[in-house]
């Protein structure tokens, strides 16, 4: 295969959609990758080494610069390592640089019977999404949401004044960064959720991995929730205490774990350990839980220093992280949050959708209008209690 074959089969697999790949490799990518777009850059390099040895009798040689037609450097690479460890390529030697690229192979992993096609990736997602009952009630709430602009501008003002200045004009909320690129999008982060929610836009998605469900609302600055309210009623925000580490120590049945996070001093006590605030704490935790299993300090210091700190506290939801996390540190945080989303999504929201209540998520919080948060907070007590959990839920 010569290089302007193989350009115009990796332009081919860019602008055109359809990609045959294995019919296992479907399976195994939703495990590997969290994102889907790094589901369909692996599938689109698979897809290259495939149809590449279709012109040759055994593995192909492919620079690397035909690789970096699907993305950067970093994520090309990661998609290369993913695929290789789940046995879906071969990679051979790497020879002298500028002499001969290292050389791949799909055959010895892949029987040709088992392709599938698939086709357009973005429709598969967007079919998905516009046939999930959740997203489709989240999408109607949403479009009764109220927001309160003039609290919103006040807000942005004090937040962002060194490099942000905005207008309100015909309807629109508009923001201009007079700072660099770092600034620019911190900005976007603080103000495109609220100004999709003003305009009555944005995404309403959930990921086929962990089954979570993204909003403008999830990603919403906790600074602007007050100036929300459906058709003129407050929201209130019922949330669960500690809901990560309590699934962790339900499924892990570390009954110690599970009484810290009921008694809420868990993240107290990471925070002493580490002389931070609870909320940098909260992070501390996840750095260890969804991170990958730490031998060492190097790396990520704190993420160990959590990990050896539920060594010796928690022993046994340490050693079913560590287990959960050995051939890929994703499939435990996937876990967890495929738990959270069946029951605040797929149980909470769903349920108050039956009642004709307007309701929202925020992955391990329910949020209602403040006349239905009554109901809404026995609703998730009752589901809560009968998956084994016994949660501690506060009102906002």
């Amino acid at each position: 295969m010569n290089e302007e074959e193989t350009m115009l089969l990796a332009g081919r697999l860019i602008e055109g959609t359809s990609v045959f790949v294995p019919s296992m490799l479907m399976d195994k990518l939703e495990h590997i990758f969290e994102r889907t777009r790094s589901r369909e850059r692996a599938a689109q390099i698979w897809s290259l080494i495939a149809n590449a040895e279709t012109f040759e009798s055994g593995p192909v040689a492919i620079n690397n610069q035909r690789f970096l037609a699907f993305g950067g450097r970093e994520s090309v690479n990661n998609a290369k390592k993913g695929l290789e460890a789940e046995g879906l390529i071969g990679v051979g030697p790497s020879y002298e640089a500028g002499v001969r690229p290292k050389t791949y192979s799909t055959k010895q992993c892949c029987n040709p019977v088992e392709l599938q096609l698939v086709d357009d990736w973005s429709s598969t997602r967007k079919k998905y999404t516009e046939d999930d009952e959740a997203c489709k009630h989240t999408r109607e709430t949403l479009d009764m949401l109220e927001v309160d602009v003039p609290r919103v501008l006040r807000l942005l003002t004090q937040m962002v004044p060194e490099y942000l200045s905005i207008a309100y004009d015909e309807g629109k909320l508009s923001t201009r960064s007079v700072g660099g690129r770092k600034k620019k999008s911190k900005l976007y982060s603080l103000a495109a959720p609220i100004t999709s929610l003003i305009e009555s836009k944005g995404r309403v998605s959930r990921s086929r991995t962990c089954k979570r469900l993204f909003s403008p609302l999830t990603n919403l600055k906790t600074e602007f929730r007050s100036c929300l309210s459906i058709e003129g009623d407050p929201l209130a925000y019922v949330d669960m205490v500690c809901a990560q580490p309590t699934f962790l120590a339900c499924l892990s049945s570390d009954e110690k774990l599970l009484r810290a996070c009921q008694e809420d001093h868990l993240y107290d006590s990471i925070g002493e350990l580490f002389n931070v605030t609870r909320k940098e704490a909260k992070g501390c935790y996840y750095q260890y839980i969804f991170g990958r299993n730490r031998k060492d300090r190097r790396g990520n210091r704190t993420a160990f220093e959590v990990q050896e700190f539920f060594k010796e506290k928690y022993p046994r939801a340490a050693d079913f992280a560590w287990d959960a996390k050995k051939e890929n540190h994703r499939r435990l945080s996937h876990k967890l949050q495929r738990m959270e989303a069946e029951l605040f999504v797929d149980g909470m929201l769903l349920e108050l959708k039956r009642l004709n209540v307007p309701a929202l998520t925020i992955h391990d919080s329910i949020v209602v209008g403040e006349q239905d948060r009554e109901q809404a907070m026995g609703i998730a007590q009752r589901i809560l209690s009968d998956n084994g959990i016994r949660p501690v839920l506060t009102l906002e």
